[in-house]
């Protein structure tokens, strides 16, 4: 569980670093690219573990699409693709509706 404080702890960091740095004019991709890493182990992550949470399927379904929705928005902030977050969100949804 160390290991996911300590990503949710530097994931909080990189926010306000980018926040800072926008505000300055200073490049931010590093940290983007950081970021999207950091948050595609928490994806990881919750995937293992959403059982264990009591998350139906559902729930599990809201959780995942916001983490893709959030994985696109960092990727749209430095110019990264899209496309394949886009897919994601698709075949989350597809396997809820059928």
């Amino acid at each position: 569980m160390k290991y996911s404080q300590d990503l949710v702890q530097r994931s909080q960091e990189i926010v306000q670093k980018v926040k800072e740095a926008e505000k300055l004019n200073k490049p931010i991709e590093h940290l983007v690219r950081e970021q999207i890493a950091i948050m595609e182990c928490q994806k990881d992550e919750f995937i293992k573990q959403a059982d264990n949470l009591g998350l139906d399927d559902l729930g599990k379904a809201r959780v995942e699409i916001q983490i893709y929705s959030n994985l696109k928005f960092w990727a749209k902030k430095i110019g990264l693709p899209v496309d394949k977050y886009d897919e994601l969100i698709k075949q989350v949804q597809s396997r809820i509706l059928g």
